[in-house]
């Protein structure tokens, strides 16, 4: 494991020398949240002080998506975040972690051996129902929009992910009327919940108010 305290001395000794100057800068450097630095570097561009708070902004985002990822500890959680930080700080580690789960996860049954069990079983298998063409969607009263998706996390069973989204449905009111989806296959056997909300200033403040309670959410 690579030790990250030099780096976060570097940064520590540069955002005190940059208070000495600076009051806001004093006042964002005590809120340490992404939102500040993110404000701070538009309001103050070009200044040194920008080029820190990107710096430490980007930090806080990257030890964020780590900690959700670390803490649902599913491979698909750590693609998730690799796909966000595929060279942050916690990237090798994710990478690593990631092999272990898919190196541990039992392979699923090939087509012709679920065949012998259910043969075996005496079980039959059931005809493919025909498709029937879908009757086109009512007209919605709303703007029609790009919607974003958003993954809560990957579980080891329906019931599981199924238990997650009525937990989120209780933490964040606004995704009572929402339709998730719980999708399973290829090639992994975790069961991933996802919802579709109507923008990204949403999908922001949905995720914003499942991290703080602990949950995971990932911005896809």
């Amino acid at each position: 494991m690579f030790s990250t305290r030099p780096l976060t001395l570097f940064v520590a000794l540069a955002l005190a020398a940059c208070t000495q100057s600076n009051p806001e800068w004093e006042r964002v450097r005590k809120l340490d949240t992404p939102d500040a630095y993110a404000k701070y570097e538009k309001q103050y561009s070009g200044t040194p002080e920008a080029e820190l708070a990107r710096t430490r902004r980007a930090a806080l985002l990257d030890e964020r998506e780590w900690n959700g990822a670390s803490r649902v500890d599913t491979a698909d959680a750590y693609a998730a975040y690799l796909v966000q930080h595929p060279n942050g700080m916690w990237a090798m580690r994710a990478r690593t972690r990631q092999a272990e789960l898919l190196a541990a996860a039992p392979a699923p049954p090939e087509p012709a051996a679920a065949e012998a069990v259910e043969a075996a079983a005496g079980v039959t298998a059931a005809p493919a129902p025909v498709p029937v063409p879908a009757a086109p969607p009512a007209p919605s009263k709303k703007t029609v929009g790009k919607t974003v998706k958003l993954q809560l996390g990957a579980f080891s069973s329906e019931d599981r992910a199924q238990k997650s989204w009525r937990e989120a449905q209780r933490l964040v009111p606004t995704l009572r009327d929402a339709k998730p989806e719980i999708l399973h296959g290829n090639g992994s056997n975790l069961h991933r919940l996802r919802v579709d909300v109507e923008s990204r200033a949403e999908a922001d403040r949905v995720c914003a108010a499942l991290r703080k309670a602990g949950a995971s959410c990932i911005v896809l």
